[in-house]
């Protein structure tokens, strides 16, 4: 008969304080919004930014328009950048042992969100009077 013996050495890679981490995460019910703020504006022709947008960001094909993914686009293109900075949030808390909000990492993370928008609506050349570009925001709202 053949015994094996195993050694088992743990070693703790942080696993503990991330989720001592985690339980003092403030659960505020915050939201993070972030794409077309002001969907109401109006350019010269009458049309509203909101129609705008979301024929850009989903195409028109009866009328020739192809999608052009600002706001669902950017998200995907740049997920891996999002939840690096909001590690790194976590982070900054585990290490200074405090509890940290919701909210705290969304002041974070909305403006580079709505600069890179803004980059994909000049990548896309959608700049044409600047309107769509400036109606660009983000916001932390109270969740129910």
């Amino acid at each position: 008969m053949l015994a094996v013996n195993v050694k088992l050495n743990e070693k703790d890679l942080g696993l503990d304080a991330l989720v001592t981490s985690l339980k003092n995460v403030k659960r505020d019910n915050s939201a993070l919004a972030v794409g077309i703020q002001f969907p109401n504006r109006k350019y010269a022709d009458g049309q509203d930014v909101g129609t705008v947008a979301a024929v850009h960001e989903f195409g028109a094909p009866e009328r020739n328009i192809p999608a052009k993914q600002f706001i669902r686009g950017t998200v995907a293109r740049h997920k891996n950048k999002y939840a690096s900075l909001i590690g790194a949030e976590l982070a900054r808390a585990m290490r200074s042992k405090r509890p940290i909000s919701l909210r705290s990492v969304y002041l974070q993370v909305g403006p580079v969100i709505k600069a890179d928008m803004q980059d994909a609506i000049d990548t896309f050349n959608l700049i044409d009077t600047g309107l769509l570009r400036s109606s660009v925001g983000w916001r932390v709202t109270k969740g129910a």
